[in-house]
């Protein structure tokens, strides 16, 4: 509210209403002059008023004008106090502003001197306003080392701008605290130009923390965090850049795919904690023995990556072998127990025939795969003219197929009969053993000699054993009508099944949700496989057994040692191996199997089944031998189970 004055006697105007006084204040004024000039000067008559009406005009003009002159002159001095308090507000705003932020802001001339520093650069720098302002804070809070010479470099970055007036950024900025130790700076630097007068506002924050970080990731995005050696990611890069130089360069060099033989045992028995700590004993170990300039890399669980630069074939021996004797010579000792440990080396040569990563760590795999197939302890190089390795291809081709077929539902069971030697040609029980085939993209039927191996090979074996015991346990629940002729139904199950907790639940939930007797099912595992896997083996079939199905062992005889083992598994027939049976007529060594076979299983109350019994003259010598059962063309051909 603008400001009243007293006038005449006290009477309350405001300013700007005053103002319109000035004309008629003027004319008074001047009239009373003109008055006074007239009578005095002239000694004319009042009624000569002509002679006022210049001096009144005068005077009016000049009322209005100085009216006009007050107005401008409050205007101004009003405009000028708003603009004042504006900025002042805006000052002290900005300066809350600057007060409030979380990074530190300081602002020096170009003699470093320090002209303004905020709140947080004083807490980062441990300074307060008073040691900073006025003083060189450039030389008190900022270096610039020079690399070479080790002494302040005088073209500091900082101090360049007063001469480019370019802005800058410094992630790297090494600032000093107060207490004289050194920090790293994520530093931005501005120039404020006024006219001809320039300085420097610099903006900065701790990056300390955050450059540890970002190390801490370079370092985990490249290496392995239990051993300390190149991750897969890393290593893919080198072998990709040594793939690059054997093209441009003509250079050769060599990868290895190593696999630690028998891991799995020191998880099993000692634990993962113990695992985990030889793999890094092993680590170290074998990074040191490599040679300079070869990279060594973890792939993944136990395998891992040698690249050899510049390596010829015939360094490839020398190499591998004296890695390989080094490690039989290393140990690991967890609490009393000591593990010794071997490699299983895949080579393949980085020559121009691998195009890619991908190829290179395919050859690389395989012939690591062959290392391990041939024994373990082993290396392997791999050729593409190699009939082991094409054979294996062949049947990583299948891994996909099957897949395929167990989805689009393209596979199917066979049977073939089982018969009574008593009484061959007048049997009233049917017995038989189902087989499972596959029908191919076009519809044509594949054997399972086709796709088996590499099922086998590939741990497909148990999803196929599901697949074959679902089939046939719905087959009979669908031909109830049948039920009362059958006998018994035999289904081949895998070592990798029965080996498996997950699938003896699998065939308890199976039985125990049918409408058939579980007698009705013979469930069959070949010898070997049954040697090889003893107490799982012994513990599936009393499992099984409680459920009331039956168990024949398959392929008996194909082991040296069949006799001594056979007291140990809880079967009820026995199927003799079809080698046997086939040399019958003309092999004396092979009748006396097969007759000892019978004999024991006679003496033990274990029923035998002969495969493979070809010819009229085959089963009439199993028939006099006494064998129970016979398989084989003789009797039927495997027909589709409808």
């Amino acid at each position: 509210m603008q400001e009243e004055r007293k006038l005449f006697c006290g009477l309350s105007i405001c300013p700007d209403n005053a103002m319109l006084l000035w004309p008629i204040v003027g004319v008074v004024f001047t009239v009373s002059l003109s008055v006074l000039y007239n009578e005095l000067l002239w000694g004319g008559p009042l009624e000569h008023h002509v002679g006022y009406l210049i001096p009144a005009g005068v005077g009016t003009l000049g009322g209005f004008l100085s009216a006009w002159w007050y107005r401008r002159y409050r205007f101004y001095l009003e405009e000028t106090s708003t603009r004042s308090n504006n900025f002042e507000k805006m000052s002290r705003r900005y300066e809350l502003i600057l007060q409030s932020t979380e990074e530190g802001i300081f602002e020096l001339n170009q003699d470093g001197i320090c002209l303004f520093i905020n709140r947080a650069a004083q807490q980062i720098l441990g300074f307060s306003e008073g040691e900073l302002l006025g003083q060189d804070i450039h030389k008190l809070i900022h270096h610039c080392v020079d690399e070479e010479s080790g002494k302040e470099n005088p073209n500091c970055p900082l101090i360049n701008i007063f001469k480019t007036h370019e802005s800058i950024h410094i992630p790297d900025d090494i600032k000093i605290r107060k207490d004289g130790s050194e920090f790293i700076a994520d530093t931005f630097a501005y120039p404020v130009i006024d006219h001809e007068k320039v300085s420097v506002v610099v903006m900065f924050r701790d990056a300390t923390e955050e450059r540890k970080l970002q190390k801490r990731i370079q370092y985990m995005a490249k290496f392995d965090r239990l051993t300390g050696l190149q991750n897969r990611y890393a290593f893919e890069q080198c072998l990709t850049a040594a793939i690059a130089n054997v093209h441009s360069e003509s250079q050769q060099h060599v990868l290895c795919y190593i696999d630690l033989d028998q891991f799995k045992i020191i998880n099993d028995t000692v634990g993962h904690v113990a695992g985990d700590a030889m793999l890094q004993e092993l680590s170290l170990y074998l990074n040191k023995r490599i040679r300079k300039g070869d990279v060594l890399g973890r792939l993944g669980g136990d395998e891992f990556g040698l690249l050899l630069h510049n390596c010829c074939l015939e360094d490839i021996h020398i190499i591998i072998e004296a890695l390989q004797e080094q490690v039989k010579a290393f140990r690991f000792q967890w609490n009393d127990q000591v593990f010794k440990a071997s490699l299983s080396i895949g080579v393949c040569l980085l020559d121009e025939s691998i195009k890619d990563l991908t190829q290179a760590l395919k050859c690389s795999d395989q012939a690591c795969y062959m290392a391990k197939e041939s024994g373990r302890d082993r290396y392997h190089i791999y050729n593409s003219d190699d009939n082991e390795l094409r054979t294996m291809n062949e049947q990583m081709k299948w891994v996909a197929r099957i897949n395929q077929a167990l989805t689009e539902d393209r596979f199917f069971l066979r049977r073939q009969a089982i018969a009574r030697l008593e009484n061959v040609q007048d049997n009233q029980q049917v017995q038989f053993e189902v087989l499972i085939s596959m029908q191919d993209e076009t519809g044509k039927t594949l054997p399972p000699g086709g796709f088996i191996p590499a099922a086998e090979r590939y741990g497909l074996m148990s999803m196929i054993d599901r697949w074959v015991v679902k089939a046939t346990f719905d087959w009979l629940e669908n031909n109830a009508n049948l039920q009362s002729t059958i006998d018994f139904v035999a289904i081949n199950l895998s070592g990798a099944s029965f080996s498996d907790e997950s699938f003896l639940d699998f065939i308890q939930s199976e039985l125990g949700d049918r409408l058939f007797s579980p007698d009705k099912i013979c469930f069959e595992i070949t010898e070997t496989a049954a040697m090889h896997q003893m107490q799982k083996a012994i513990h599936f079939i009393h499992e099984v057994k409680k459920n009331g199905c039956r168990f024949a062992l398959d392929d008996f005889g194909s082991g040296m040692a069949s006799f001594g083992y056979l007291k140990n598994f809880p079967v009820d027939y026995i199927k003799i191996d079809g080698s046997f049976v086939q040399d019958l007529i003309n092999d004396p060594l092979s009748r006396a199997v097969v007759d000892s076979i019978h004999r024991i299983a006679r003496v033990m109350q274990i029923t035998t089944i002969a495969e493979h019994a070809e010819d009229q003259e085959t089963l009439e010598a199993l028939q006099s031998i006494g064998i129970d059962y016979v398989q084989g063309y003789i009797i039927s051909r495997p027909e589709k189970l409808c």
